[in-house]
């Protein structure tokens, strides 16, 4: 057997099953990463969130949140608006799955906008 065909052939064992997960998650995270976050997927994402929400929102406040979904999704807004109403009605509702979500809340404080300089 040469020295190629030694190489190619998949090695058995529990370190070698161990040691390729790392590889295949850090490949498969990197491929996800590098998706271009665009106003389409970003409101997909924001109308899953508020999926999550509709069964405790009256249907006022459902409305307003589509709209204001919708009116990002036109570009009219910015993506801190209905991140901001999201967030308002999860401090509402805080056993909500959707309350967890990093998106909502991406960065610490200390890196926020600030009003007031």
């Amino acid at each position: 057997m040469n020295t190629l065909s030694a190489a190619a052939k998949p090695r058995v064992g529990v370190s070698a099953c161990l040691l390729g997960e790392p590889v295949r998650y850090r490949v498969e995270l990197m491929r996800v990463l590098a998706t271009a976050a665009t106003r389409r997927r970003r409101t997909d994402a924001l109308r899953h969130l508020a999926g999550h929400l509709s069964t405790w929102l009256d249907g006022q406040d459902r409305a307003e949140l589509a709209e204001i979904i919708e009116t990002y999704r036109l570009g009219r807004i910015a993506l801190a608006v209905p991140i901001a109403l999201l967030r308002h009605h999860l401090r509402r509702f805080p056993a909500c799955w959707a309350a967890d979500q990093v998106y909502l809340a991406p960065y610490p404080a200390d890196l926020m906008l600030r009003n007031q300089v």
